[in-house]
């Protein structure tokens, strides 16, 4: 009897070394603890369990999944290294484990004696029998951009009254979501191009939501974005505030919108979008994006600009080859036709300055002539007079 009862008592241990490790006192789990056996590679991987009575430090390990468990295998993990935990007081612990975890099954081991071997008495399998956890490759969400339905064809506009040119939609845009996430829009770029000024013409550039889908500018439509290049041909964001969400397996459309404040005939604009930045909503990973770049329409301007511009150019061209000219006269040596005509004026001038000049010496000689016989001789008479009167 009392070997039969030593003997039940032998197996009544080995049962329950054997069903600790068993009934899995140790999981992965998430973010709340829960028990979790299926990750993403965008996951993080945490483990939890209640494996002793008291406060205790061990060892978690993650290994390469094993059915074949044995008494004293070596512990190989996989992620570069076990983690250290101290269990509470009640033994039980709660452990982030592996962020951004690799594809692959695995098993959780918590190595109670820290001893880098698995041992059936002491330590805890997750799972002995089955795969404790796998991984897989998260599919990332997609994001498609064409150009809509109801975008406008290439078009011109009046540029000698530029409220025709107001209100001008440019392209109207489909954005499309995948089925994996929702995605929230973030910004849409767009590139400049075309003969005219964009950064002088375009006085506004807005995203505008296109409820309707008409591609078609209305009233009380809502804009997402307002601003303007700093540049020809400049590169802009049209950012929306907070965002814009499209649920998974959806699409929504928006249109560009222009308004110019200036332009010649013949200059023409357009631009492409170039990038749609986004995220997914729920895996927060960068959507994989296709379509882009796509262009938009070529607006023309038209009018009798043109003429007007050709004149005022012809008049300035003419006048500016006057002032040139002049310019140059002033600052070249005279030619030789011009030297013979001032030659032939200088000798006139200077012979009758020559001959004024004779005429009047000669007047003069002969007048000073005239009179200086008259003076000696008033001169004597008085000398004559007072002498006699001294005589008396």
């Amino acid at each position: 009897m009392k070997t039969l009862l030593l003997f039940s008592m032998f197996f009544f241990l080995l049962f329950v070394s054997s069903a600790k490790a068993e009934i899995n006192e140790i999981w992965t789990a998430n973010s709340s603890g829960f028990s979790n056996r299926s990750f993403t590679t965008a996951d993080t991987v945490y483990a939890a369990g209640n494996i002793t009575s008291a406060s205790t430090q061990i060892s978690l390990c993650i290994v390469t999944d094993s059915n074949s468990w044995t008494n004293g295998t070596r512990i190989n993990d996989t992620t570069g290294g076990c983690k250290l935990v101290t269990t509470n007081g009640t033994g039980y612990f709660f452990q982030t484990l592996w962020i951004k975890p690799t594809v692959g099954s695995y098993d959780l081991i918590a190595d109670v004696n820290n001893d880098g071997y698995y041992e059936t008495a002491t330590d805890y399998v997750w799972n002995l029998t089955t795969t404790g956890f796998v991984v897989t490759a998260i599919t990332k969400p997609a994001l498609t951009v064409a150009t809509g339905p109801s975008t406008p064809a290439s078009h011109s506009c009046n540029a000698e009254n530029l409220t025709d040119c107001s209100n001008n939609v440019m392209i109207q845009i489909k954005l499309t979501a995948d089925s994996y996430d929702d995605i929230n829009i973030t910004a849409i770029s767009i590139a400049a191009n075309g003969t005219g000024d964009d950064k002088s013409s375009i006085s506004h550039v807005r995203l505008i939501e296109d409820v309707n889908n008409t591609g078609k500018f209305a009233v009380g439509e809502n804009i997402y974005a307002s601003t303007k290049y700093f540049a020809d041909n400049g590169v802009i964001n049209l950012n929306f505030i907070g965002g814009y969400k499209i649920n998974k397996s959806t699409s929504v459309y928006f249109k560009i919108v222009y308004d110019f404040s200036g332009g010649s005939a013949g200059d023409t604009y357009t631009f492409q979008v170039a990038a749609v930045s986004a995220v997914g909503m729920t895996t927060g990973l960068y959507p994989t994006i296709t379509g882009v770049p796509i262009s938009a329409a070529v607006k023309t301007m038209s009018g009798s600009v043109t003429t007007a511009s050709t004149t005022t150019s012809n008049a300035t061209t003419t006048a500016a080859t006057t002032t040139a000219t002049a310019t140059t006269a002033a600052n070249t040596t005279i030619q030789p036709s011009m030297q013979n005509v001032f030659s032939d004026y200088l000798w006139i001038i200077l012979l009758t300055v020559f001959a004024v000049g004779a005429a009047a010496a000669v007047f003069f000689i002969l007048k000073m002539k005239k009179k200086l016989p008259a003076r000696v001789k008033k001169e004597e008479e008085l000398s004559y007079e007072d002498l006699m009167r001294d005589v008396k």
